[in-house]
């Protein structure tokens, strides 16, 4: 319902930022230790964030796809978005030995979502267009 109302563009701001809040909730918990209360709220922060950047991110596949080949644009833009966050993963393991730190671990990697938006904002007007020219092209095709 919020990428209709505000945009697609936009959920995925909201989302890559929310989604950092919630690394940074994983690294308080490192912090202060132990805690139920603060350990079931990260949880749900960051499923509820997971979820909503999700749906921001397949609502913007969706739009870029064409009906005709949905099916497989789908799958290798989906597997494309995905790439670095399954690469980048497999060395996090490493980071976390250097660093012996969980709480700077999460840190840096809510600050890795930095350069993204960056782009993302700067690829916001573009981003609208092709989304708008993809909303209209599905239009004439519905036709």
């Amino acid at each position: 319902m919020f990428n209709v109302k505000f945009g697609i563009v936009r959920g995925l701001m909201i989302g890559g930022i929310a989604m950092a809040g919630s690394n940074l909730m994983f690294s308080w918990i490192a912090k202060v230790g132990p805690s139920e209360t603060l350990f079931l709220a990260t949880i749900l922060v960051d499923n509820f964030t997971t979820a909503f950047s999700t749906v921001a991110f397949v609502s913007f596949l969706t739009v870029l796809t064409g009906q005709a080949f949905s099916a497989t644009q789908y799958a290798l833009l989906a597997s494309l978005g995905n790439f670095g966050r399954t690469t980048l993963a497999s060395f996090s393991g490493e980071l976390v030995d250097y660093l012996n730190d969980w709480s700077l671990f999460f840190i840096i990697t809510a600050l890795m979502v930095i350069p993204s938006l960056i782009m993302l904002y700067s690829l916001r007007h573009y981003f609208a267009d092709l989304l708008d020219k993809a909303k209209k092209r599905d239009e004439l095709e519905s036709k």
